[in-house]
């Protein structure tokens, strides 16, 4: 990997400066090899006996290992002319036949969904004077990461009574109204494909952009003679907002309770990173 750093002065005056430190890391990882059948390692969280994560020689460790949804069945023709599993009836969301043999099987259909190693991560820290304010604000991010949002699990459940998502309304409810092609049935007996295998529907975009702390003072002026040589008040707000396209409620945060690392980007519902406000003084003698 390759890691850069720049700091910057970008003003330089009697009332007013302004300096920038920056930073963004590239790392890349491959496996060079296993001592494994096939050269493939399976790992990571359990759903009907298959794992969330695959390691393959010549690629990067831990990628995401499921299915691929291709929409719903739609309706008795798009049924009979689809691959499909033994358990697929028409309003089940319809996965992708990789092998080609013309049925759904698994593991035989799954294949890589996503990789959790971000393209780069970044921080970048401005700092600003202009005469007796101070401020400072503190971004970090990545970027090009993907998180298998294992939380949807229960929060998209369709089998009973259960608080869901809002999309979920979405789902198909019959040939004439079969939503938005994202979410089956929930007549009995049809959802446990989509909500117990793994699959490309809980892998999610990663990529976030987070003001980390923002932070406001003001020295007051003192006299010379003073015993109190320096007064400052200022406020600030640690996770002010973040920007992603993630929807769950933090993109930071891998929750599987594993302490080998070896299942990045599982998120096994987080909690959200809570918002700090602050105000201080800071008295100098």
């Amino acid at each position: 990997g390759h890691e850069i750093a720049l700091s910057t002065f970008n003003i330089q005056k009697t009332n007013l400066t302004w300096n920038t430190d920056f930073n963004i890391s590239f790392d890349r990882n491959k496996t060079v090899s296993l001592d494994t059948e096939e050269g493939t390692l399976f790992h990571g969280g359990t759903s009907y006996s298959f794992r969330s994560h695959i390691t393959r020689v010549g690629q990067p460790i831990a990628q995401f290992y499921g299915a691929i949804q291709d929409g719903v069945y739609v309706n008795q023709e798009d049924f009979d002319n689809s691959p499909k599993h033994a358990a697929s009836q028409v309003g089940t969301i319809k996965f992708r036949d990789l092998n080609g043999d013309g049925v759904i099987t698994f593991p035989e259909d799954y294949t890589t969904t996503g990789n959790p190693w971000p393209d780069f991560i970044f921080g970048m820290t401005n700092n600003i004077t202009y005469r007796n304010f101070d401020a400072a604000v503190t971004l970090v991010g990545s970027y090009g990461n993907e998180i298998l949002a294992h939380h949807e699990n229960w929060t998209t459940n369709l089998d009973g009574v259960f608080n869901v998502l809002e999309e979920v309304k979405d789902r198909w409810k019959s040939p004439e109204d079969p939503g938005a092609g994202k979410y089956g049935s929930t007549q009995q007996g049809t959802t446990f494909l989509e909500r117990d295998r793994w699959h490309s529907r809980f892998i999610k975009d990663g990529s976030y952009l987070s003001f980390r702390n923002i932070t406001l003072g003001y020295t007051l002026p003192m006299h010379q003679d003073s015993q109190i040589k320096k007064v400052r008040i200022y406020g600030s707000v640690q996770n002010a907002f973040i920007i992603t396209n993630y929807p769950g409620p933090n993109p930071e945060v891998n929750t599987r309770n594993d302490a080998s690392g070896s299942t990045p980007g599982f998120d096994d519902n987080s909690y959200p990173v809570p918002r700090t406000i602050s105000f201080g003084i800071n008295v100098g003698f």
